[in-house]
């Protein structure tokens, strides 16, 4: 049965998830300005990842779980509803956000402060996201989906590797990973 290996595999990207929300937690606060280029370079790698991975890989999985919770357990319709409209916002505010990085960068200062409130939002946001998924939509899944549901969405999850946290090559995501496994040791993150 492959439900608990997806079950994990799910909370398992959330903390690889919450490491580079961190990230730009951190990157966003600290914003020195519009030459500050190495947080620019760290704040557009960690938006790129999580608009290029989690959002074309791990959100894609739970949608499957949300296409399918309904139909088998109809109260969850709402709740699979407003995840599915988070997960649209995100992938806006992503691109909001790499907009503002590239204007900032071109001496926008307050595009470099705008960034900062919405990379803030948007850390924020996510927080309560994945608090909700794991506290009440991966419970519902794990009670009503079937296994043919789990195989569909465990193939899907093995489809891409995770650039950062998996196996195989870094290439465009070197530092960002540089950082977080710096950053790792040096502030015990886990």
């Amino acid at each position: 049965m492959l439900r608990p290996e997806v079950i994990q595999s799910l909370y398992d990207e959330h903390r690889n998830i919450e490491r580079v929300l961190l990230l730009i937690r951190f990157q966003s606060e600290t914003l020195q300005g519009t030459n500050d280029l190495q947080a620019f370079e760290l704040l557009n790698n960690a938006i790129g990842y999580m608009h290029n991975y989690p959002g074309v890989t791990h959100h894609p999985c739970e949608e499957i779980i949300l296409a399918r919770l309904p139909a088998l357990h109809p109260p969850s319709n709402r709740l699979c509803e407003e995840i599915k409209e988070q997960h649209k916002r995100f992938a806006n505010q992503e691109i909001a956000m790499l907009r503002l990085i590239r204007e900032a960068q071109s001496g926008e200062a307050q595009s470099c402060r705008e960034l900062k409130q919405v990379a803030t939002e948007y850390c924020a946001q996510q927080a309560k996201h994945i608090i909700s998924e794991e506290s009440e939509l991966f419970p519902l899944a794990d009670q009503h989906l079937k296994d043919q549901d789990w195989q569909e969405v465990y193939r899907r999850s093995k489809s891409v590797i995770d650039p950062i946290f998996g196996q195989g090559a870094l290439q465009h995501y070197q530092s960002l990973y540089d950082y977080l496994m710096s950053s790792k040791a040096a502030q015990s993150i886990h």
